[in-house]
């Protein structure tokens, strides 16, 4: 009876994912490798024990889940090559972290060219404030909770904007730069808020609508950063990356936690930097932690010409 029980429950679990509107059940849309796991383990037992119910239940569950994340596991092309430089960081620093010297250790070693920091406080500030100097361009704006989001680069910016998103009117940082042949690109810093009641799901889902809006305003090359609270598979992530044709880095290897680093077994892939389809990438890796509940993503892109400051060309 327990191996029916479970069984039915984890199926029952992996369909409350495919409501994406209904905030507590789209929650279980995010631990798809979990369930698929769990689903895997029941369906052995129920083999063994000759548990028709629990065959054809966990079996399901089995399938639907590794239908959902399919693009994580299997890569039928050659994995992406280890990056030689860091070309692009994203950081959630964690608004508690204890060890911001981790941070500022992680900026002055990989020496990005562009970054994303979420969950700036003072502190975080402070301690990264001599290595930060190293960007010319810098934009931090105040977000939620007490905590701020920042968009850091090497190149000088054309023109920087502001942006507020979805019912709340959430704050994003976008700003235009250009390579050495002027052809001009977007950077982006963005920071969607987490799906933790229906209040926020519904201004998530607004925030991702507005976002895709603002992008296809703009005809040119992007790089988009940030926590996004959003998994690779998600429905409602799936939808602004067509509407706003653009892709996550992390599609090209297989799965990768980000999130959280504190119970790694529940790890899933919250943080993302994603690049419009046409700009070529040589490789992606989860960093080190860094005293966050998040690690953080670096990226080395092939097109150098977007992406050089004009001392490091």
């Amino acid at each position: 009876m327990f191996l029916e029980i479970s069984a039915v429950s984890i199926l029952l679990l992996t369909f409350c994912g495919f409501f994406y509107k209904i905030w507590f059940l789209n929650i279980f849309d995010f631990p798809r490798l979990q369930l698929l796991v769990i689903s895997f383990i029941i369906f052995v037992f129920s083999l063994w024990s000759s548990s028709l119910i629990a065959i054809v239940a966990s079996g399901l569950a089995f399938t639907i889940n590794f239908a959902r994340i399919r693009e994580t596991l299997i890569k039928t092309k050659p994995s992406l090559n280890k990056i030689k430089h860091t070309d692009l960081l994203a950081i959630n620093c964690y608004f508690k972290n204890k060890s911001p010297d981790k941070i500022a250790a992680l900026i002055e070693k990989v020496d990005a060219e562009h970054m994303v920091l979420c969950e700036l406080t003072e502190d975080i500030l402070s301690s990264c404030s001599q290595v930060l100097k190293r960007y010319k361009s810098q934009k931090i704006v105040a977000v939620r909770d007490g905590h701020s989001l920042g968009l850091f680069s090497k190149r000088e910016f054309l023109s920087i904007d502001v942006v507020k998103l979805g019912d709340e009117q959430m704050p994003a940082i976008f700003a235009k730069a250009a390579d050495q042949n002027d052809e001009e690109f977007l950077l982006g810093a963005v920071h969607p808020p987490p799906s933790i009641s229906s209040h926020w799901h519904k201004t998530r889902l607004s925030y991702f609508d507005d976002l895709s809006t603002y992008l296809n305003g703009y005809p040119m090359p992007k790089l988009i950063m940030g926590d996004f609270n959003a998994v690779l598979w998600g429905l409602d992530f799936k939808r602004f990356l067509n509407k706003s044709n653009l892709i996550s880095a992390l599609l090209k290897q297989r799965y990768k936690m980000t999130w959280p680093t504190f119970f790694p077994v529940f790890g899933i892939p919250m943080d993302h930097i994603l690049l419009s389809k046409d700009i070529s990438f040589s490789g992606v890796e989860v960093g080190p932690h860094i005293g966050s509940d998040h690690l953080p993503l670096m990226l080395e892109l092939n097109d150098k010409k977007i992406l050089k400051s004009d001392t490091q060309q």
